[in-house]
């Protein structure tokens, strides 16, 4: 089986970036609301405008949904380096025979 090594601290600041960098273009993207008025749609076509911006929304917020998804992949994955770091330090208190719950270090 070949090793792994895992840099916690460096993986983890690089996912806390893209949290960052996540979250300042979902903030963009919640500013820039699509609008479309219903006279661009031309006289007598005001239900076509509306229908128009009705798909633009939803197409938005499907655009927003995207971002809080990525985002909250990158957060779960912060969250399971932490787990990985803890069952490191888990295993390598085991193998030094340190106090550990379920003993048995080395006399």
């Amino acid at each position: 089986m070949a090793d792994v090594f895992v840099d916690v601290p460096q993986a983890t600041t690089a996912l806390q970036g893209v949290v960052k960098e996540i979250e300042g273009a979902l903030d963009g993207h919640q500013a820039q609301r699509p609008a479309f008025p219903a006279q661009a749609a031309g006289k007598g076509f005001a239900g076509h405008a509306q229908r128009l911006q009705a798909a633009f929304e939803r197409v938005h917020s499907r655009g927003s949904q995207r971002f809080v998804h990525a985002r909250d992949t990158a957060q779960a994955a912060i969250a399971q380096l932490d787990a990985v770091a803890q069952g490191d330090e888990f295993s390598a208190q085991t193998l030094a025979g340190g106090d550990h719950i379920g003993g048995g270090g080395r006399p």
